[in-house]
């Protein structure tokens, strides 16, 4: 038999979106509908305070904070939905959840959402002014699915499979329609010395003007394309943002470009002596808070990388200046890439040397509190001064500190991908540093009271497999490992009185006493002791989770 056929779980590096890492397997899964499609208001819902249903498909209020409507059918607690709603409201909004309060929300607005019941109560939906809202489609399905959430609410930088350090990021929709302009286009203004050309804009010189576009991109931070050809006269085009920059060009080329938009309106304005012409424009929203990130640091396959909260408080991080710092007395990281040094002077005296372009070096250092002096002298890049114990990824900085938070992954609602009373947790990771400090991947009821998790703890290079049942050990396995920032395939079975931690093919501990759950307890997957605590730091390869306690032969081969 396969261990393919037990397998109820698989997350690896591998697809992503904002905000979610997918899972391998399962393949995500509706159930049937909860609700019929079209919904019908009168014969569906019952009205709530102020609200009034006014036809099969519209309700109104007075008002009214919690005034709507709600079904009176019950969510299964800790299971997860797959709501979709669609219509109009002259409301300013309204909220969906299971509660008549504000409590428990599970969206807001037009749209499909996915959440994970707390409660078991009716389905409201609530307008927050008085208005009309009109549903002409509302459906609400079980979802089955292993993605994982990712909260980091920053952005955060990786090395790419060609060894290059950058951020983690995903690029939205097309924001400009048009772009390669067609005849005949009607999308874009032209303004002083811009005209409709062959499959481009052309700019002729003896006037300043725009080039303009109306979408939607105030807020966003963009990446924008274009293609600028014939380039001529002593002039310049730019690329404006609004208030917040703007990108100068003054040759011909492809161009590359980023900035954050305060405006709703593409704009490229010339100088009266420019002449060219511009095409192959796209505008496209640059997403970078919570993106997972695929690393391959080290070469060959990627790793998902989660790490904690750190501050870069050297800044700019591409650097040829001196620097002075505020320390105190406690562990700094030191690193950077580059050709150069730097040398550290003041509260604390050392050297660093940087071997090459692509290599990395570090330092670890207690200063005296006090002001730190950084001279930098040759080719510096990545630059970065952090407290803590070992260095991490890069926060780039250009004119103050930046702090990245914490990775934190977590999926609960999938208690039908998960046995309680018997199954075997798989991990293959490695820890960044040998820090003394709890790092755990578990199953869990979204409590630290009942978990099945494999942790690293405050034991040099120890590996722990634990199983908590009703806030009791259950089951308590160690094993010290020679580096635990090597690569190590590590697995807990558990079943009743019959306990065990794999670790690289071979079985290094064993508990024959202990309870499992009752079934249907554990629900969610994460990378933390459950309840947000201890939360992971590391490098993972690849995540398993099996609704069996497998065989030893199985075990052997899954960590092999």
């Amino acid at each position: 038999m396969s261990l393919l056929d037990d397998v109820s779980i698989v997350v690896t590096p591998n697809g992503y979106k904002a905000g979610e890492l997918y899972a391998v397997i399962p393949v995500p899964t509706e159930g049937a509908e909860i609700l019929s499609q079209p919904v019908d208001l009168v014969t569906d819902f019952i009205v709530n305070s102020g609200g009034v249903i006014v036809d099969a498909d519209t309700f109104d209020t007075f008002g009214g904070t919690y005034d709507g409507i709600r079904k009176n059918f019950c969510f299964t607690v800790g299971k997860r939905y797959k709501l979709t709603i669609q219509g109009d409201t002259t409301s300013s909004g309204f909220t969906m959840g299971d509660t008549s309060g504000s409590g428990n929300q599970y969206g807001s607005g037009f749209g499909t959402f996915y959440f994970t019941a707390v409660g078991n109560g009716s389905l409201w939906i609530r307008q927050q002014t008085s208005g009309t809202t009109n549903i002409t489609s509302f459906t609400v399905k079980e979802y089955t699915s292993a993605d994982m959430d990712v909260t980091r609410a920053t952005a955060a930088t990786r090395v790419d499979g060609n060894g290059l350090v950058n951020y983690a990021e995903v690029l939205g929709g097309e924001e400009i329609v048009d772009g390669d302009f067609p005849s005949g286009t009607t999308a874009w203004t032209f303004g002083g010395g811009w005209s409709l050309g062959v499959d481009s804009a052309e700019a002729t010189s003896g006037s300043s003007g725009k080039l303009s576009q109306t979408n939607t991109l105030n807020g966003k931070y963009a990446q924008v394309t274009l293609t600028v050809s014939n380039v001529g006269g002593a002039g310049l085009i730019l690329i404006d943002y609004g208030s917040t920059g703007s990108a100068y060009i003054t040759s011909d080329g492809t161009y590359t470009l980023y900035g954050t938009y305060d405006q709703d309106t593409f704009e490229i304005y010339k100088s009266a002596t420019f002449s060219g012409t511009v095409t192959n424009i796209s505008v496209k929203e640059v997403l970078r808070d919570n993106v997972p990130r695929i690393d391959y640091t080290g070469g060959g396959c990627p790793h998902i990388l989660a790490e904690p909260q750190r501050t870069n408080i050297v800044y700019p991080s591409d650097v040829a200046v001196t620097q002075t710092r505020t320390v105190t007395a406690v562990e700094y990281a030191l690193s950077f890439y580059g050709t150069g040094s730097i040398v550290l002077s003041g509260t604390h005296s050392a050297t660093l040397t940087g071997t090459g372009v692509n290599d990395r070096v570090d330092l670890i250092f207690t200063p005296t509190a006090g002001s730190l002096v950084l001279t930098v002298s040759g080719t510096v890049t990545n630059f970065q001064l952090e407290v803590g114990s070992y260095a991490t990824s890069l926060i780039p900085t250009v004119s103050g500190t930046v702090t990245r938070n914490q990775d934190q992954f977590t999926r609960d609602g999938i208690g039908s991908l998960i046995n309680s009373t018997e199954g075997v947790l798989f991990v293959e990771m490695a820890a960044i540093a040998d820090d003394l400090t709890y790092r755990r991947i578990g199953l869990s009821n979204s409590t630290s009271n009942n978990r099945v998790d494999i942790s690293y703890d405050d034991v040099s290079n120890r590996i722990r497999g634990q199983v908590i049942v009703g806030g009791v050990n259950s089951a308590l396995m160690t094993f010290v490992a020679t580096n635990i920032t090597q690569n190590s395939k590590i697995a807990l079975k558990y079943k009743l009185n019959d306990f065990a931690l794999w670790i690289n093919g071979t079985e290094v501990a064993t508990d024959t006493s202990g309870s499992v759950y009752a079934v249907d307890t554990l629900n969610k997957l994460s990378f933390d002791n459950g309840a947000g605590g201890n939360i992971y730091s590391g490098k993972v390869k690849q995540l398993q989770v099996y609704k069996t306690a497998l065989t030893d032969t199985q075990l052997a081969a899954l960590t092999s």
